[in-house]
């Protein structure tokens, strides 16, 4: 616990990273502090109660607060645990007094301390203490639970302390969902390279690529950790031993823009992003593209409400074998052009909370998405869609594809090789395909060898743009 003149809820709404030094009169230990673990804090009652995760060997832990009733209280031992000016910590024993019901203060009073009328002292006591305790925890000496809050000293009792009871909402610190878990492999032959993890900050020629820089951050608003060792902010290093290595980032502020933020970082076998913050990007194009070697991608409490561009954001991804995107909203979104594109070992992909209908581009979605058999799109509305040109290019071993009657294609112009090399296609609805105002399929349905028997080809515009591999 802490004094709020040290540590108060304002200062700490940026996330700033805290250590306490505990000085037990013999040695100093250190601690950082975990917000999204436990943190309280209240400006009402002066005081800041942290959990802390010590080093190992060391006994300190969080106290519970007490959830006894305030009005048996009276009489009751208690004890204030203390640090008067700084100084050793001293224990002193009394017991407690209820003062909910006692007027004490005048307004005079009031005005004098500084009492604001939500924090009326209502807990009185007799553990006698020194200047500068004030915040410190008064706790129940049978149970070693947090009763109250010392405030200070009676203005009028000379033999009483006044505190408060925790009994007012105390205000948990709100879980800081901005971090980032990767996992890195380094091979022999990656030894003593530049190796990235955030974004490919070089170009081809090995010039430094500002268009892929995450702009926004920098070593003011960012922390990173690897292997749980705090480390020089940078988007990538170079390592002198082969192995895994877990890097851990912890941003500060709320990123507006992902474009390309993994881009080319082909070490990277892991991302973590649960209680990463995503709900003021509006760009994600690239943001996963070229992660070849990424095995494993946690999404799960992904906020994608305000996005609207998702073009290649998983380009790439070689290694994938599956994707679960069931808590995307794509409400905005209306870029999806090569969402999928080239991810080649991908078996599964939900894609039930896809809500489509602003997309205007779908054009080489699941392009080379060879090892999927089956795709739901039954969720999609794609009435505004204007281009799907080899949105299933060459997936070989795709055998279904699931439409609803939401599947529109009334106002898209673009059609060219949409399921060019899907050899195994056997069954999707193509009574929904609407082709009035395509002006392109070329090699449409080219070496579609099983879709030949159900493909009804007067329902093709006549108008539309064909040339001789058009159809299977």
């Amino acid at each position: 616990m802490t004094n709020n003149h040290i540590i108060n809820e304002k200062n700490y709404k940026e996330n700033k990273e805290i250590q306490i030094i505990f000085d037990d009169g013999k040695i100093n230990k250190n601690f950082i502090t975990y917000p999204e673990r436990k943190f309280y804090t209240s400006e009402n009652y002066d005081t800041t109660i942290i959990e802390i995760f010590p080093k190992k060997d060391d006994l300190h832990y969080f106290l519970e607060i007490s959830q006894d009733d305030e009005k048996s209280i009276e009489g009751i031992n208690a004890y204030v645990l203390h640090y008067p000016n700084e100084n050793e910590s001293k224990i002193s024993l009394g017991f407690l007094k209820d003062l909910s019901d006692n007027d004490y203060t005048s307004n005079s009073d009031k005005k004098k301390y500084n009492i604001p009328k939500i924090n009326e002292f209502d807990l009185g006591h007799t553990c006698r203490t020194e200047r500068g305790s004030s915040g410190s925890p008064i706790l129940l000496l049978n149970n070693l639970k947090i009763i109250g809050i010392h405030k200070g000293f009676h203005p009028d009792e000379k033999r009483i302390y006044l505190g408060t009871f925790l009994k007012y909402p105390i205000s948990k610190f709100k879980e800081t969902k901005n971090e980032i878990i990767i996992k890195l492999k380094i091979n022999k032959e990656d030894l003593n390279k530049y190796i990235c993890f955030l974004n490919d900050p070089l170009d081809d020629f090995g010039e430094w690529d500002h268009f892929h820089g995450l702009e926004e951050l920098n070593k003011k608003n960012a922390i990173i950790y690897i292997n749980n060792k705090k480390v020089e902010y940078e988007k990538g290093r170079k390592f002198d031993k082969i192995g895994i290595y877990e890097i851990k980032i912890i941003i500060n502020i709320n990123i507006t823009k992902a474009k390309y933020m993994f881009h080319n970082c082909n070490n990277i076998i892991e991302i973590n992003l649960s209680k990463f913050n995503a709900e003021k990007i509006t760009d994600m194009e690239g943001m996963f593209r070229g992660c070849c070697n990424l095995e494993s991608l946690d999404l799960s409490s992904f906020d994608t409400k305000n996005v609207t561009n998702m073009k290649q954001m998983f380009t790439a991804c070689r290694n994938l074998e599956s994707l679960d995107l069931s808590s995307f909203n794509t409400k905005k979104v209306i870029n999806m052009t090569e969402m999928f594109c080239d991810c080649v070992k991908l078996k599964s992909i939900v894609l039930s909370s896809f809500d489509t209908k602003n997309v205007t581009s779908m054009a080489g979605m699941f392009m080379f998405c060879d090892n999927l058999k089956t795709l739901d799109l039954s969720s999609f509305d794609t009435k505004n869609v204007t281009n799907m040109g080899a949105m299933f290019y060459e997936c070989c071993n795709l055998e279904s594809i699931y439409l609803s009657s939401s599947f529109k294609t009334k106002k898209v112009t673009e059609m060219t090789s949409m399921f060019i090399f899907c050899k195994n296609l056997k069954n999707i609805n193509l009574t929904l395909f609407n082709t009035k105002n395509v002006t392109d399929m070329k090699g449409m349905f080219h070496d579609c060898e099983h879709l030949k028997h159900i493909i009804d080809y007067s329902k093709f515009d006549k108008n539309t743009i064909f040339e001789k591999h058009t159809f299977c």
